[in-house]
Order: C-alpha cells, then structure tokens, then sequence
C-alpha cells in the first residue's frame, strides 16, 4: 500500500558510516539506511485513484494531537487549506532535512537557510533545490529524484566522490 511519510532527516538511522572519504579510499561495501517513525504516516488503499491520494492541513496524530502541535516547516501547499499529495511533502521534507543538517548538524531543529546546503557537485545542489521548489506541481516526485541522484552518482568516477566532508558532514576518522 502505498503511504507517506515522515520524511525529516532525524527520523533517518545510517547503519554505519562510511570513512572512505577521509582514507580516500573507495569502500567496497555500502552503509544500510533506515527510515523509522512511522507515526505520522498515511496509508492509501491500493484501489484508491491516484488523484484521491491528497492531504488537507497540518499532519497531526500520535503525539501531535492537533495541528498547532506540529512544529516542523512545511512547504506552501500544506498552509493552503487545499488538498496536497503527501508524496510530494515527503521529498520536500527530505530534501530540505539534508539541507537543515549541512547548516546546523544534528541539533533540534525549528528553522534552517535552505540556501545554504551546498554539496560540492552542481547537478546534486540543482536536484535538491528542485526537490524543495515551492510549487508541488514543479517539485520532483520521489522516483523522479531517485533518478536524477542515481543517474549523477552513476556517470562520476568513483574517485571523483572522495573528498573531505565539511561542517555537519566532518567526521574523525579512526584509520592509520
């Protein structure tokens, strides 16, 4: 069934994380990635028609007991009082969640300078900003941006993604 979700980066678990990019060698495993929480999540029926799949309003249950509770930014569609699709909400949160954690890191959280997330690769920063355009109808949908992603990463050298982190990123590698 198809459902959306909590998308912010604190609700995201790295199995472990890679120090390839400070040794500057190229890791011949990947770290798994987790998404947990799920009590925000919505749940469609596989017969419900694709244009019945919206969203009106602030997301609330579980320990948001009503809407005044949720305090995370929200793109435009979800203040509108119009019905959204809850698919594109999730990769808006995702998106501006890497943004909110190259700025301040793990901290909590109520505000953020989407500006300020940069990767170091132009195609990555232009899909990112893509993926938290404030018109839902512009922003890239999930597979859209899993395509753009994987079809970056995929045509670079491996070589070519071993650099040293920045900021939120840094981590002190343990390697002689």
């Amino acid at each position: 069934m198809p459902n959306a979700l909590d998308a912010f980066i604190d609700n995201f678990v790295v199995q472990w994380h890679p120090e390839s990019l400070t040794a500057k060698k190229i890791s011949i495993s990947r770290p798994r990635v987790y998404l947990i929480d799920f009590e925000l999540a919505i749940q469609f029926s596989e017969d419900c028609p694709v244009e019945n799949r919206v969203c009106v309003g602030l997301p609330f249950g579980g320990s948001f007991l009503s809407p005044e509770m949720y305090m995370r930014q929200c793109p435009p569609e979800v203040e509108s009082g119009r019905p959204y699709d809850p698919f594109k909400l999730d990769v808006w949160q995702l998106a501006s969640s890497l943004h909110e954690f190259k700025v301040l890191g793990l901290r909590p959280l109520l505000t953020f300078n989407l500006i300020a997330f940069q990767s170091k690769i132009s195609a990555i920063d232009e899909t990112l900003a893509a993926m938290t355009d404030d018109d839902a109808v512009c922003r890239l949908d999930a597979q859209q941006a899993l395509d753009r992603l994987g079809h970056i990463v995929s045509s670079m050298p491996p070589e070519s993604l071993l650099f040293e982190p920045e900021g939120a990123f840094k981590f002190e590698s343990h390697t002689n």
